[in-house]
């Protein structure tokens, strides 16, 4: 995913912010966060899509708003303030968190240099947490797809832990999106994990028929887990989007598509959409929600904007598995 805009020097972004936000009220965040009995529901919003009208605020705790891009000076790519402002005001009203979601799939070729450079780097850190606290943004996270080579692991970790320890004497959080396997995650080092509020684990976009598998869900958490990071900062990444179920990866289809072009879809993982794609239907959403209920800390969604509405959402879906009784034991069933 791809950011069109020329970069600025952050400097013109730290002064366009607040001019730009100076007719209104500045946000606050003291409203009662959604009863979700403790557990995350992060979704990204992408700055692209433009209508972000149909957010459920009520049914999620955080919201990643993607992507801030870089450039290879460490400076930061423009993004439309006042939809940002307009987010952040939304979220805020409803006790929802906002954090700026930084790099990206497509950025990610550029954001790894700067970061294991040590003169840019702390340029980075400078200008993200100038530009969180302009945009009166609950805290960062680091998308860098995906630190992977030996020498990407100090520089990674120095990233990290700084910003952690700065946005956290300021009240605000450090997160990363990555996977749960090997080949992306031993570059991530124990002090990262330690400094992490939470990890958004994309089980998703692996190669074969089906891309997000419940089996799939269970081994990257397995992995993290495995690695010694805490279930209260293991969030479980889930699509709202399918792909060919040939396994091609040049084109994807939202689960609002598939809806749309047969409603029985939402209860299946599998439509002849275009000849056939497969995505996560209500479910195997329910039963990963429950997963990440048993062995995480919560859900996180690519993307907000790709739901279905009514009856058919799939955020609907996972807030009615999070908030639902706990089921009572039949009669004469011992309870534990």
């Amino acid at each position: 995913m791809k950011n069109p805009m020329k970069t600025l020097p952050v400097w013109i972004l730290v002064l366009i912010a607040p001019l730009a936000m100076a007719a209104a009220p500045l946000p606050s965040n003291s409203a009662k966060a959604p009863d979700l009995k403790g557990y995350k529901v992060i979704g990204y919003v992408p700055s692209w899509r433009g209508d972000l009208k149909s957010i459920q605020y009520d049914k999620l705790t955080h919201i990643n708003y993607a992507f801030l891009e870089v450039g290879a000076d460490a400076s930061l790519n423009p993004l439309d303030l006042a939809q940002l402002r307009s987010v952040v005001d939304q979220a805020h009203a409803h006790g929802v968190k906002v954090l700026i979601s930084v790099g990206g799939g497509s950025n990610s070729a550029v954001l790894g240099p700067v970061i294991v450079n040590a003169t840019t780097r702390k340029t980075l850190i400078g200008n993200l947490e100038a530009f969180v606290a302009a945009n009166q943004l609950d805290g960062a996270d680091i998308d860098w797809e995906y630190p992977q080579k030996a020498s990407d692991s100090q520089p990674y970790t120095e990233l990290m832990t700084t910003l952690a320890k700065d946005l956290h004497a300021k009240g605000k959080l450090l997160t990363t999106a990555t996977v749960g396997a090997a080949w992306a995650g031993d570059a991530i080092s124990a002090e990262v994990l330690q400094a992490l509020d939470f990890m958004n684990i994309m089980a998703y976009d692996v190669p074969g028929e089906q891309h997000s598998s419940y089996a799939t869900a269970v081994t990257q958490l397995n992995y993290w887990l495995g690695r010694g990071l805490p279930k209260a900062k293991a969030v479980l990444g889930v699509p709202f989007y399918g792909y060919p179920t040939k396994g091609g990866r040049d084109t994807s289809a939202s689960y609002r598509e598939l809806v749309a072009a047969n409603p029985a879809a939402a209860q299946s993982d599998r439509s002849d959409y275009q000849g056939g794609v497969s995505y996560n239907g209500i479910p195997t959403m329910r039963q990963k929600t429950q997963l990440a209920m048993q062995s995480g800390a919560g859900l996180m969604i690519w993307e907000l904007t790709f739901d279905a509405p009514s009856s058919a959402s799939l955020l609907s879906a996972i807030h009615e598995t999070l908030t639902e009784p706990a089921q009572k034991p039949a009669p004469g069933h011992p309870q534990n």
